[in-house]
């Protein structure tokens, strides 16, 4: 975060990736950990499991971003998940669009996966943190449902 804030003058710095805030990383629910294994659309916590054949991954500490990122000069912008990032960027209204202008282009099949995958799944684990530096004071579409728990 220091590389970033200091070698910039004007810009948003936007984060997303899988992770928490402070109060729930380490929560008594996440009391083993924030490492996470994935094989095959199944999740473990034990990274010597399938060796050579699973994702691991730990989770981003976002109030550390936050955090850090303030002690060298980024202001918060909003932090929220993707959903509710995309929601307010106006996913819905382009679906709709989508849907209108080439009608019958996605199967019901495909449209219950793209809800499914990005609008329940992923999308609620999935953090976006937006942070900026010589903006100024913006109030940005995408934040306007923002979590602002960090």
């Amino acid at each position: 975060m220091k590389e970033i804030a200091t070698s910039i003058s004007k810009a948003f710095v936007l984060t997303i990736d899988y992770g928490y805030s402070s109060g729930e990383l380490y929560s008594q629910n996440r009391r083993n950990g924030t490492l996470v294994c994935y094989n095959k659309h199944t999740v473990n916590d034990i990274p010597y499991y399938n060796i050579g054949k699973q994702d691991i991954t730990s989770h981003v500490n976002f109030s550390a971003i936050y955090h850090w990122g303030m002690k060298y000069g980024l202001d918060y912008c909003g932090f929220t998940n993707q959903v509710h990032f995309l929601l307010s960027l106006g996913l819905n209204e382009y679906l709709r669009n989508m849907e209108e202008s080439t009608p019958g282009k996605l199967s019901k099949h495909e449209k219950v996966f793209f809800m499914n995958t990005f609008m329940r799944d992923m999308g609620n684990k999935l953090k976006v943190l937006i942070q900026q530096k010589g903006v100024g004071a913006q109030k940005l579409s995408g934040m306007k449902l923002s979590l602002n728990n960090l």
